[in-house]
């Protein structure tokens, strides 16, 4: 199974349909239809070649404009916002141990350490022909921090820690590029048994 097939061909998939979609505008309508029709392209060529059979990808996006924005989420990859020293996670797992958590019923350091932490629920193919992907407008206000990361990152650092970081960047004291190697460098110390993806942004007037 070749996960990073998979992805490349998510990310194509994604970016063709939101970029041809509502005149460019972010609708809940269109993220969805992107992310279903990248679950088709990937299900389609994995069953064209029998060296990719059953790969997948899981992914989350953030689609935005000066209006607003739109996620999209298939998977355990997550979506944080820090506004005014808040932190939110305005993504949505797709694993039973990952809502145990959002619903309050499983602390953060137990959902680390569960057995079953890295089962989920769906995926971009898996081999399912049929897919029921998070899409959620939201606001973006100008400060705000974005993370997106992969699972990679989130088996390590917890969320204070992601919070101190996005912190620095909100303030001013940590460049871009530094946050990012400052989180892959963490996960790496703390954990390092899976890869780690991170992009932060910060949004401004």
């Amino acid at each position: 199974m070749d996960c990073g097939v998979a992805s490349r061909l998510a990310i194509q998939q994604i970016r063709r349909v939101l970029m041809a979609g509502a005149e460019n505008t972010p609708t809940v309508e269109v993220a969805h239809a992107a992310l279903q029709q990248a679950n088709e392209e990937i299900l389609q060529v994995s069953r064209s070649n029998p060296q990719w059979g059953g790969m997948g990808a899981t992914l989350s996006f953030l689609w935005v404009d000066e209006a607003g924005g739109v996620i999209g989420q298939v998977g355990d990859s997550r979506i944080y916002r820090m506004r005014e020293g808040w932190l939110d996670e305005l993504s949505v797992d797709h694993l039973p141990v990952g809502r145990l958590r959002q619903s309050g019923k499983l602390s953060e350091a137990d959902g680390r350490r569960h057995p079953s932490r890295h089962v989920i629920d769906q995926c971009l193919s898996g081999g399912d022909a049929e897919i029921a992907p998070d899409c959620e407008a939201t606001k973006i206000l100008a400060g705000d921090v974005i993370l997106l990361c992969s699972d990679g990152l989130l088996d390590g650092v917890p969320d204070a820690e992601l919070a101190g970081v996005m912190g620095a960047v909100g303030a001013g004291d940590m460049p871009l590029p530094k946050a990012v190697r400052e989180l892959i460098e963490r996960a790496n110390r703390l954990s390092g048994r899976d890869n780690v993806t991170v992009i932060v942004a910060r949004f401004c007037e």
